[in-house]
């Protein structure tokens, strides 16, 4: 007989942010087989979707927010480079400040590219399509009846997504330390 957590613990602890409790793990791993084997084949379908789910929206709400960001530093540059000129041309503003103005579109550049906004964004959209495409599979091209072995495949694919993607990931720390070539 099942013996693990519930069906509610286990997806709390699958859909669990991880900034609440990085260390925090509800069972042992040698109790993971007797978990996976204790829930059945409609348990394990939702709680996949609701990984897939999860995981979908994530990414696609920090793309967004990345390319705003990003969309917002650049009109804030060219804001910069518009007000140095009017301020410039049209006003007598002293010139040490229309040349402090004229020179945020650099510094806003250089936070831009050090904390590669545009880079990151791509990322977290290139994983959103490929948690979708693996969510679709998982809804529309399973056997019918859903089997156990067609949701492992899912998952295991669902693993190596987030293994490949891990070490696609930008790093801000590239930046300071870019590869050497061979």
């Amino acid at each position: 007989m099942f013996s693990g957590p519930s069906f509610e613990t286990l997806k709390a602890s699958i859909l669990a942010p991880a900034y609440f409790a990085p260390k925090l793990t509800l069972f042992e791993p040698q109790q993971t087989c007797a978990i996976v084997w204790g829930v059945s084949v409609e348990d394990r379908l939702t709680l996949l979707k609701s990984a897939l789910e999860d995981q979908r929206l994530k990414s696609e709400r920090r793309a967004a927010l990345l390319d705003y960001i990003s969309l917002g530093l650049a009109v804030i540059a060219l804001g910069c480079t518009v007000a140095a000129a009017v301020l410039g041309i049209f006003t007598s503003v002293p010139s040490k400040i229309v040349g402090g103005i004229a020179g945020l579109p650099a510094v806003i550049g250089s936070v831009a590219l050090a904390l590669k906004v545009d880079v990151k964004a791509s990322w977290h959209y290139r994983k959103a399509v490929k948690t979708r495409a693996l969510l679709r599979r998982l809804c529309f091209e399973g056997p019918e009846p859903m089997t156990t072995e067609y949701i492992t495949s899912i998952s295991a694919e669902f693993n190596r997504l987030d293994e490949t993607m891990a070490e696609e990931r930008p790093r801000t720390s590239d930046v300071f330390n870019p590869p050497r070539s061979v």
